[in-house]
């Protein structure tokens, strides 16, 4: 009876171990479905984003003459004005004061073709000699003033391009030209001028300039979906194909990412096949079954 025992406790036993090495396994395991993609050679540019703000380089402002009463205004602020256009009429304080007869107003004119960017004064308002009317910039003066930190000096140079995303989302090519003699003690950014091909921005106008690197040497791209790494972020791997229904973990290291794409190095080549969903937490030499590739 007890050498009968004896060979049931070990039969038990060897069904046991032989279901724990099963479960052990990873050959073992279900065959987990999964989708593929491949190893491409291309580059990851660099972008450096900067603040802009709309500035008009050449203005001038237009005074009052005489001491006097404003009786007309003409314009008013954004309007486009000629050399010799009426902007005010003016009537001294004694013809305003004895209603003289024959006295014709003085007539403010423009100087200069160009955008009133400013009016400050209306009609029926006092201005004593020299005071500021209205400001009239030169409409071809437009530029974009980049704010640029100075450790970003060498790669923002003139000649370089830059795109200008607007607040509507307008995109505009713009071209920089030379900084200005100035920085900003705060923040430790030097204004720097870009132009664009635009007829007409409200001074003040904030914006994003965008300014593209150089670029570097190829490099093999995965989607970053198909790199996968440890809690630590220390360490990075991807699945690969050695056949039609085995995966491999293949160490890897990783660079630069952008839009969806990250730069590897390891053992890949442009014909390795990839897993690119599915693959997730897998084990090294899972069975998998491929869904689309």
């Amino acid at each position: 009876m007890k050498i009968k025992n004896l060979v049931l406790l070990i039969a038990f036993c060897l069904v046991s171990c032989n279901n724990q090495t099963e479960k052990d396994d990873p050959v073992s395991m279900p065959a987990v479905a999964v989708t593929l993609t491949h190893v491409v050679y291309g580059n990851i540019s660099s972008d450096i984003v900067l603040s802009a703000t709309t500035a008009y380089l050449s203005k001038s402002v237009v005074a009052a003459p005489i001491a006097g009463y404003i009786i007309k205004t003409y314009v008013q602020a954004g309007d486009k004005v000629k050399s010799g256009e009426p902007l005010y009429e003016l009537e001294s304080k004694e013809q305003h004061t004895l209603s003289s007869a024959g006295m014709p107003p003085i007539t403010v004119c423009a100087g200069q073709d160009g955008i009133l960017l400013d009016v400050f004064r209306q009609k029926g308002d006092y201005v004593p000699e020299g005071t500021e009317l209205c400001t009239l910039a030169d409409s071809g003066s437009l530029v974009f003033l980049l704010n640029v930190p100075y450790e970003f000096s060498g790669f923002v140079a003139p000649g370089a391009v830059c795109t200008l995303e607007l607040s509507d989302e307008t995109h505009l090519r713009a071209t920089v030209g030379g900084p200005l003699a100035s920085m900003d003690t705060f923040s430790q950014t030097q204004p720097v001028v870009a132009h664009a091909d635009v007829s007409f921005l409200p001074e003040g106008m904030h914006a994003k300039a965008v300014i593209r690197t150089d670029e570097k040497g190829l490099h093999m791209l995965l989607p970053k979906g198909a790199v996968q790494s440890d809690e630590s972020l220390s360490s990075h791997w991807v699945m690969k194909l050695l056949s039609d229904s085995m995966a491999v973990r293949v160490p890897v290291k990783t660079g630069d990412s952008r839009n969806g794409s990250i730069e590897v190095e390891g053992p890949l080549s442009p014909d390795d096949r990839i897993v690119l969903t599915g693959g997730y937490a897998l084990p090294d030499s899972s069975k998998i079954i491929v869904s689309h590739e």
